[in-house]
């Protein structure tokens, strides 16, 4: 079930504010589910909500994007690495 379905399934046009009312959380997070998917926990709430008409497996899961590291980041790693390396002699 693609995101269309599930805002369908839940009223159609109204299908969005009907959803975020029932889940507690406001329509913009609903919206966002359009391009990031869905949450393990929020599919399983749909699911107990749908009382399993919408089972939580056939909605689409959340898109996580690594958190991309800053140069300060990846300059303390790699000095980290190379003390932990020096320590163990494995330099």
């Amino acid at each position: 079930m693609n995101y269309r379905q599930l805002i369908t399934f839940f009223g159609g046009r109204n299908g969005v504010t009907t959803l975020a009312d029932a889940l507690g959380i406001t329509k913009q997070s609903v919206y966002a589910w359009e391009t990031s998917g869905i949450s393990k926990e929020r599919r399983k709430e749909i699911e107990g909500l749908t009382d399993g008409a919408i089972k939580a497996s056939e909605l689409p899961p959340a898109k996580f994007k690594p958190k991309k590291k800053s140069p300060f980041e990846l300059l303390q790693a790699r000095k980290q690495r190379e003390a932990a390396d020096e320590r163990t002699g494995t330099a």
